[in-house]
């Protein structure tokens, strides 16, 4: 068996960090890839982030988490001043992958859990000098505008496929809190029948820490309602400490626990 990289990028992740699995026949065994992320905001006490997947054959899963772990290695020298980990995403139901990672010295303490918010009873208003709009998907780039400006705020998981599928449910949203015809945090939500779930949301570095996300979030609950929603969920991440705080403003409650991210500090 032998690990090669690919010969060119792979969906915009560089070929440096895309591995292959062959045998000696030239026969693919499996992948994988890993993606540097920066998020200060999400995780202040761990900013770099480095995600990786694996979809390979047995034989072949230990030399890909090797390779991937060299990788990671790599990417993280490039700035030795914060804190740096690896991780990946398990289902919580896969019980083997769980243990795969736990032998391989990979912690799996932190969960992606879908928690129920307390929607308000009273009337909606923004924040003064404030409004909120719906944020145009009418064109292709419109939507890959707002997938980028996701990304470029610490929301990676929002591609322009993801956001058609989500288009496509009765209770879709995307608003933005907009203060002098600048949009300076936005929102994608969707749903059916009584519930609706938070999918994405972010907020300009600039505006943070001034409850702006608790306010469109607010906003997008008045929606759903006007919909018929009596179920707003989100999905949160059990040790960013941002996502617990907002957790709290909205006395959430845990309706189960969805992934489990095994981890390695680097």
């Amino acid at each position: 068996m032998e690990i090669r990289n690919a010969a060119a990028p792979m969906n915009g992740i560089p070929a440096e960090n895309v591995f292959i699995a062959v045998d000696e026949l030239g026969a693919q065994h499996g992948t994988g890839y890993i993606v540097y992320q920066f998020q200060p905001h999400l995780y202040p006490d761990c900013p770099m982030n480095l995600y990786f997947s694996i979809n390979s054959k047995p034989d072949a899963r230990y030399m890909l988490f090797g390779a991937l772990v060299a990788r990671a290695r790599v990417l993280r020298e490039s700035n030795r001043e914060v804190r740096a980990r690896l991780y990946t995403g398990v289902s919580i139901d896969d019980e083997a992958g769980q243990e795969f990672y736990r032998h391989n010295g990979m912690d799996c303490q932190e969960t992606e859990n879908l928690m129920r918010l307390q929607m308000p009873a009273v009337d909606y208003l923004p924040p003064a000098d404030c409004q909120v709009m719906s944020v145009p998907l009418r064109t292709v780039e419109e939507q890959q505008a707002l997938c980028a400006r996701m990304a470029a705020f610490d929301v990676p998981w929002l591609d322009p496929g993801y956001l058609s599928q989500l288009q496509r449910m009765p209770h879709f949203a995307a608003l933005a809190m907009v203060q002098n015809n600048v949009a300076i945090a936005e929102l994608v939500m969707a749903g059916s029948g009584p519930s609706c779930e938070l999918v994405a949301l972010y907020v300009h570095p600039d505006y943070r820490g001034r409850g702006m996300a608790k306010s469109l979030i607010r906003a997008g609950m008045a929606v759903a309602q006007q919909q018929g929603v009596s179920t707003f969920c989100a999905r949160l991440i059990s040790r960013s400490l941002p996502q617990r705080a907002l957790a709290n403003a909205f006395s959430a409650q845990d309706i189960q626990v969805m992934n489990v991210f095994p981890e390695k500090y680097l």
